[in-house]
Parts: C-alpha cells; sequence; structure tokens
C-alpha cells in the first residue's frame, strides 16, 4: 500500500466512521510518518476551521493509532510517546469542552460567553507578569458568569484531578526533556504545546473559582507544606513555560516540584493490543493464528521512561481510563467493568456516580475507548 493511498482511505475513515484497522495492517512502518504527515497538511490546511473542530478528536485518535503501532529499539522520541500525545490531547480537550460547557452566559449577554472571554484574556493579557498569578485572573473576570450548582461541582471532581495531576506531570517531566536531547514521555509533548497549555491555565482558574462555591471539587495533593497553594504556583509555572523562555531559571523551579508536591505517574500510553500494534512490523509475513489462543509474537514491551521524583500511585491497581478513578486491585473479577478490545484499558460499565451532568460525559464513551477501540463486556484485564 503506497502513503497516498493510505492518506486516502484514512481520511474516507475519518469522515465516514469506518473503522481504519484495515488500513493500518497493510502499512509498513517505514510509511507512518509520511502518512501522518500527509494527512495531518491536508486536515490542517484544506479543511475549514468548523471542519477541524468537528472532526478533531477523531483525526487525533487516527494518528495515535498509527503511531502506537511503532516501537523502535530506542525509547527517545518513539511511536509510543507520540501516541501518548495524541490520547492525552484528546483527554484535554474533552474535558476542557465539558467543563466549558457548564458556564452559562447571562441572557442579556450578546457577544462571547465567560469560556471566550476568559480565553482572550489569557491570551492577550497572559504575558503580562501581573497576570501570571490566578487571582490576578479571577479579579478581572465576571464572578456571575462562573458560578455553577455545587452539586454539579462535586460530580466531576474526578476531572478535575487529572487537569492538575497532569499539569504535575508535564511540568515535572521538562527538565529532563530539555536537558537530555530527544528525552521524550508519552504525553509529555504537550509541553511544548503552547494551545495545550493554554487550554490547561484557562481550565485551573475555572478550577480555582470553582474552588470558591465547593472546596469538595478541588484537586487533592500531597504536599510538603501545608501552606503551599499547589494551583497558584502551577498556573504560574504554566504562564512563565508559554511567556518565556526556557531558561535555567524555570527549570530549576519545575525540578524543585518533586519536593514541594507529590508527583503523580500517569500511564498515558494506550499500548496497543492484537495485530495493529509493534507486533505486525516486528514479525515475518504471513502471520498465522490459531482460535481461541494469543500467539506470543503478539506480545511486546512498550519502551518509555520514567519521570524522576515521579510515584507511581496506582501500582498494581486498575485505573478507569474514561473517569480517572481506581478500580481496585487488578486481579480482582468485576462484572461492571468492560475493556478495550484495542488497548484493553478498563472503565466502569455503570458509573458509580450517575448525574445529569455526568451523564453526557458518559455517553462520549459508551460505545469506544479513548484509542477508539471498540468495548467488550464481561472481561478482565
Amino acid at each position: 500500500m503506497s502513503a497516498n493511498y493510505a492518506q486516502t482511505m484514512l481520511e474516507y475513515c475519518l469522515v465516514s466512521g469506518n473503522d481504519w484497522w484495515d488500513v493500518i495492517i497493510g502499512l509498513r512502518p517505514n510509511l507512518i510518518d509520511s502518512v501522518c504527515e500527509k494527512i495531518t497538511e491536508t486536515f490542517m490546511n484544506k479543511q475549514q476551521l468548523e471542519l477541524q473542530q468537528k472532526w478533531l478528536s477523531r483525526f487525533l485518535t487516527i494518528k495515535a493509532s498509527l503511531y502506537r503501532c511503532l516501537n523502535t529499539s530506542s525509547a527517545n522520541n518513539s511511536g509510543q510517546c507520540k501516541a501518548g500525545d495524541f490520547y492525552t490531547l484528546i483527554m484535554l480537550n474533552a474535558i476542557a469542552t465539558t467543563l466549558k460547557s457548564l458556564l452559562r452566559p447571562r441572557d442579556n449577554q450578546e457577544n462571547e460567553g465567560p469560556a471566550e472571554n476568559l480565553s482572550l484574556l489569557i491570551q492577550n493579557k497572559g504575558n503580562d507578569m501581573q497576570y501570571m498569578k490566578v487571582d490576578t485572573i479571577l479579579i478581572n473576570l465576571d464572578n456571575k458568569d462562573f458560578c455553577v450548582e455545587p452539586q454539579i461541582l462535586q460530580s466531576f471532581q474526578h476531572l478535575h484531578q487529572w487537569i492538575a495531576d497532569l499539569t504535575l506531570y508535564l511540568l515535572a517531566s521538562l527538565p529532563q526533556q530539555c536537558h537530555h536531547n530527544q528525552f521524550r514521555f508519552p504525553g509529555g509533548g504537550l509541553i511544548f504545546d503552547t494551545k495545550a497549555l493554554n487550554t490547561l491555565r484557562e481550565l485551573l482558574v475555572i478550577i480555582r473559582f470553582w474552588g470558591l462555591i465547593n472546596s469538595g471539587c478541588l484537586p487533592v495533593f500531597t504536599k510538603m507544606e501545608n501552606d503551599l497553594d499547589v494551583i497558584s504556583l502551577l498556573f504560574k509555572l504554566l504562564s512563565k513555560t508559554v511567556t518565556e523562555r526556557l531558561d535555567e531559571k524555570l527549570l530549576d523551579e519545575c525540578c524543585l516540584l518533586p519536593n514541594q508536591v507529590l508527583i503523580p505517574h500517569l500511564d498515558l500510553c494506550l499500548k496497543a493490543i492484537g495485530v495493529a500494534s509493534p507486533a505486525l512490523f516486528t514479525n515475518a509475513l504471513p502471520l498465522q493464528f490459531d482460535y481461541f489462543s494469543e500467539p506470543s509474537f503478539l506480545k511486546f514491551t512498550a519502551k518509555t521512561h520514567s519521570i524522576d521524583g515521579a510515584v507511581n500511585c496506582y501500582a498494581g491497581r486498575r485505573i478507569d481510563v474514561v473517569r480517572y478513578v481506581g478500580l481496585g486491585a487488578s486481579n480482582q473479577e468485576s462484572s461492571n467493568l468492560r475493556s478495550c478490545s484495542r488497548c484493553n484499558a478498563v472503565s466502569l460499565l455503570k458509573p458509580i456516580m450517575r448525574s445529569p451532568a455526568t451523564r453526557a460525559w458518559d455517553q462520549r464513551w459508551i460505545k469506544n475507548c479513548l484509542c477508539g477501540g471498540h468495548w467488550r463486556v464481561n472481561t478482565t484485564s
């Protein structure tokens, strides 16, 4: 299969809703980068903004599916890290859309809504030193536009926690990614994405304000000093990362983070299982299979680095891939779990917390996993 033909078929899958699994298994590893560059150029430069917004999540999922088939001998800048970047960006965009949708403009407001006003404020004035403080941003916002019922805020605490943990993860990874040439982590590439960092800044402001309404919705941190304001610190470091040059002073501040607050290790690499994985490119064709038996050549180890000072708080436990809540020990069986057929990630079949506000979030993932794979029920990971 040529790169141009693969590009055409993937673009057809993008707009038609068809699965792209058959296209992936027809590719070879030397074509992955070329195909990704071609579909990116077409999508970003030749499509209208409205269509880009409509298909962005699916577009990122396709690119992630391509890159996670690569597992080079070196963990530096591997396909697994790039795939992790795309999956993290998908989740970040989904959370941002969900949380911002809770902000309701007043009836007499004819211009942009509160979410748009916040974005403009951070983009236009975020470079000023005084606006690198999260409380300064709050002062310049209309508080009435950000008021939400306390019960609704509590139901989204797990998403607030994911945003805070991701910010810690990215900032803690920055020194290693800058000091070591091409030293990368799954999801760590977002620290160099200005748009993603601004999205994180906006969400930290929203979470900060909502914490004044209901403190129970705030992220939980394990701090070395009780009086440390973690959200303010994260917002300041993110602002410096966006607006200033990555100098040694900023890197030193990021190096101090593990000594101030616990840095959670996030598993942002949704490792592929089955045929559409690195096993396809590391074994000679044709591949032979037996019914009801998984061949040993499909197993592989994803080569990724770990962040200095990060702690794996969920070792030996399963995490809901779309809700970021613990699901108990990995060897426990449960009938209320569904697992992905493409990456084996798990999620609750019936959410514990059911409310009108969280129903929209659950409906987003009712058919597919974050990686685009279909759910299967009554299986254990």
